[in-house]
């Protein structure tokens, strides 16, 4: 199948067979998700729990049979514990309970656009952030001292 093709052109075919996949997943996922929440009355909050302890056994697997030696390392380091622990508590787990509690409210499309549409309105109140507000601040307290 990729015969006589260079080892940039193999990565970005693979790149892209890999992307569609994941969005085929991605899709199933939120159609299963929606199902499940619908016919089977499964609370969102299990849904998620279940998903994430899958995805962190399959991520940790995944981990030891590629790089063990990042995986004991980072296993190894209790300043990265920390670190795991608020990310998966406020990102994956916020992001993902707030990703099924919109399926089981109105659809897996819907639910996709506006998690993608909350990524885009939270950049730009960062930048709003930190190009408008800061700065007025820094004036404020330049003036008062």
């Amino acid at each position: 199948m990729f015969k006589g093709l260079t080892e940039e052109k193999k990565k970005l075919i693979k790149g892209c067979i890999i992307t569609l996949l994941g969005a085929a997943c991605w899709g199933a996922n939120a159609t299963v998700a929606k199902y499940l929440l619908d016919e089977y009355s499964v609370s969102s909050s299990w849904l998620v729990a279940v998903r994430q302890l899958g995805s962190c056994w399959l991520f940790l697997l995944t981990a030891f049979i590629l790089d063990r030696k990042e995986l004991k390392a980072a296993c190894t380091t209790p300043k990265v514990y920390l670190r795991i622990f608020v990310l998966g508590l406020f990102g994956v787990l916020a992001s993902n309970l707030t990703y099924v509690e919109t399926i089981r409210t109105t659809n897996p499309a819907t639910a996709t656009i506006l998690q993608g549409i909350t990524l885009f309105s939270f950049d730009l109140f960062i930048r709003f952030i930190m190009e408008l507000l800061l700065p007025a601040v820094g004036i404020y307290i330049a003036i008062v001292c």
